[in-house]
This record gives C-alpha cells, sequence and structure tokens, in this order.
C-alpha cells in the first residue's frame, strides 16, 4: 500500500477566512479524515468538475466548482455521515476527483486534522 499523509489544521481552522480544505483524491483508491480536537461542525463535498474548458485549459483543484455533499463511513459507529460535530475518524470513497471539506460553525477551537491517501498496489 502507498500512502500519502496532510496536515489540514491550518484549512479547517476557524480562523481561516476560506474556511475548507480541499484534497485531490486522484489516483488514490480511498482517504481517511481525522478531526481531533474539535468542538466545529465540518461539512463534506466531492466534485469531478475542475472547471476545465476545452482547448484552453484543463482546470485544477482552485478553479474546482459544482460540488455535492457526500458522505464518509465514520470508522466508530460504521455510518455513513455528511457532516460531523465529533472527533474521529471517517473514511472516503473516491466518488469525485476532489474532497472538500468545509468549516460549518460551531466552536473558536483550533482544530487537529489530517488526512491519509491510500492507493492499494
Amino acid at each position: 500500500m502507498l500512502a500519502q499523509y496532510l496536515d489540514i489544521s491550518n484549512e479547517l481552522s476557524p480562523n481561516n477566512p476560506a474556511g475548507a480544505a480541499y484534497v485531490d483524491l486522484s489516483n488514490y483508491d480511498y482517504c481517511v479524515l481525522q478531526i481531533a480536537n474539535s468542538g466545529n461542525t465540518y461539512d463534506f463535498y466531492s466534485t469531478n468538475d475542475s472547471n476545465a474548458i476545452t482547448g484552453v485549459s484543463d482546470g485544477n483543484i482552485s478553479s474546482s466548482t459544482n460540488y455535492v455533499q457526500i458522505g464518509g463511513l465514520n470508522l466508530f459507529s460504521n455510518t455513513y455521515e455528511t457532516t460531523t460535530s465529533v472527533d474521529g475518524l471517517w473514511r472516503f470513497k473516491v466518488v469525485g476527483r476532489y474532497l472538500k471539506i468545509l468549516y460549518g460553525g460551531g466552536g473558536d477551537t483550533d482544530v487537529n486534522a489530517f488526512i491519509m491517501l491510500a492507493k492499494i498496489s
């Protein structure tokens, strides 16, 4: 198994004006999100739309658009959730090219958040 680990804590901080973390899932089989030390709410979204313009641009994660809400499998409760306000681990199948984790409000607590991108070889 090949894996890449990302610290997305700053992107999900209540002090981040963008209020979201964007992750490119291309070439991976699944990802696992860990959220710790948070009292905040987060919503999960995905898209295949990189906002490409044929013959002009392939688009990219910063130009991506048309996100739809998706569910991640809570590895503790074994249920799919589209929103969370608790600490835990969620596994996402690669259902779109990009994953967006959106800060939805709550406390003013800085969060510890990590992503593991995995490719089964």
